[in-house]
């Protein structure tokens, strides 16, 4: 090998380790926001940082870590209540009307109604006692009432929310530290789409209280058949004969 190979060579190698060692850095320094940490910043968020205002302090990479905090829900139980019963009833329309009358007078709502059936919003402290009124009304033919505890799923949803909001306040920091037109358009892009983030989770909360608070009745109005004058006569001889066999 001539020695004027030797310093081609090594220049070679040297350019090679430099352009790895730029792509891994590159690849390292690369923003991501991910969703499954509940709005926690990676590593990465210190190159945005940096990038924003030149400089970057090892104490604003705690406050990072700390989007990622878990907290346990322990708040009071959140439970669904729906209760769903059937009446017969001589007159299925004045009955439905009768049961919209009931919700008014509860604070509640009509969700849904039609000639045979009727579906209210109550407030859940006084569904026991909406369902014994409802009942009253006619012959009480079914009955039921199901429980869905949310309690884990809407901690889930508050801890999401708090994160995300959190991660907001800090983004509007890197906003305003911004020193170029590039780092400035990378956080407005990802406050976008934080902003959307939380307006869907705030609605999944508001939500979720909503219903825990009013307990949802369906009310099945079945209508008694009227009898025509055949069916007269025949529930009478129908009773005349049983009145005989009671007599014989």
């Amino acid at each position: 090998m001539r020695l004027t190979s030797i310093p081609f060579l090594f220049a070679t190698v040297l350019f090679a380790s430099t352009f790895l060692t730029s792509c891994a850095y590159e690849k390292s320094a690369a923003y991501d926001y991910d969703n499954n940490t509940n709005g926690a910043f990676e590593v990465q968020a210190d190159a945005l940082y940096a990038n924003a205002n030149g400089t970057y302090d090892k104490e604003e990479r705690k406050n990072y870590s700390d989007f990622n905090s878990k907290t346990s829900y322990s708040g009071p139980k959140m439970l669904v209540y729906n209760a769903n019963i059937g009446i017969t009833v001589k007159n299925s329309d004045s009955t439905i009307s009768q049961i919209t009358r009931i919700a008014s007078e509860q604070k509640g709502y009509v969700v849904s109604k039609s000639n045979y059936q009727i579906t209210i919003r109550i407030e859940s402290e006084k569904l026991d006692g909406t369902v014994a009124q409802v009942s009253k009304l006619g012959k009480l033919t079914r009955k039921s009432v199901s429980t869905t505890d949310v309690s884990d799923n809407y901690a889930d949803i508050k801890i999401r929310l708090d994160n995300a909001e959190k991660a907001r306040t800090r983004y509007l920091e890197l906003l305003a530290k911004a020193e170029n037109v590039e780092a400035a358009l990378k956080v407005e892009k990802e406050l976008e789409r934080l902003n959307t983030e939380i307006d869907q989770l705030r609605g999944q909360v508001i939500k979720m209280e909503h219903d825990v608070r009013f307990s949802t009745l369906t009310v099945n109005v079945n209508q008694k058949q009227k009898l025509g004058p055949l069916g007269y006569l025949f529930v009478g001889i129908g009773k005349g004969i049983g009145w005989l066999f009671v007599r014989g």
